[in-house]
């Protein structure tokens, strides 16, 4: 007669002998606990999991288009320069306050998003009534600044309606605020324009950006 050996397993946490062993799929990962481990570690995770829940449920209420553009333009104004893009009059705290101005209008949600579409403005340019001439003046500096006839792409793109999904809106949300962070603590001119650059090159490898280019023809 053969003796039939059987392997002895042993739990992932606590090394003891399993008996009896319970199996436990995390992320891909098999592993083997006691019943004892087993009954802690599911317990956790289910802690985490409802952790996890709340936090998408407290971002969801935060990624109103409105307040994510707020924002947009609020980082535009902590990265900009100290003038007006389209009047060169430097900003000051009364008619010439800093905005973050859209080239093409905010209400076009297929641009409304883009660094390279919201530049620094002083309150009476960013204005409905302001000065003439403003779109064709800012539409040269984003020429100059961004290169690649920025303008011309900026005009073909805000004319594509494009459905941003919750899950777009989170991952703007979640960017954009680490985005602010770093800004407020930024000093120099250098570090302020390779956040600017990494911020439009993180915008132009998304698939959103890149469905809303290929609609417009480019």
């Amino acid at each position: 007669k053969y003796l039939m050996l059987t392997k002895i397993k042993t739990c992932e946490k606590c090394k003891k002998v399993a008996s009896p062993a319970r199996t436990l799929t995390v992320d891909g990962v098999r592993s083997i606990y006691c019943d004892k481990c087993y009954n802690s570690v599911t317990k956790n995770l289910k802690v985490e999991k409802a952790k996890v829940a709340r936090f998408k449920k407290k971002v969801l209420k935060s990624v109103s288009t409105s307040k994510l553009l707020e924002d947009m333009q609020l980082l535009v104004r902590l990265l900009g320069g100290d003038t007006c893009v389209t009047c060169g009059t430097t900003f000051d705290k009364g008619k010439h306050m800093a905005h973050g101005g859209h080239f093409k209008s905010r209400r076009k949600l297929s641009t409304a998003f883009l660094i390279s579409n919201i530049s620094p403005q002083c309150s009476h340019c960013n204005a409905p009534f302001g000065h003439s001439g403003n779109e064709y003046r800012h539409g040269m500096y984003l020429n100059l600044y961004w290169g690649n006839q920025m303008a011309d792409r900026m005009d073909r793109m805000s004319q594509i309606v494009y459905k941003f999904t919750k899950d777009i809106l989170i991952d703007l949300r979640v960017n954009i605020d680490l985005w602010l962070e770093e800004a407020r603590t930024l000093q120099s001119t250098s570090e302020k324009e390779a956040l600017k650059d990494r911020i439009r090159t993180w915008q132009e490898d998304q698939y959103w950006y890149k469905e809303i280019l290929k609609q417009a023809g480019l």
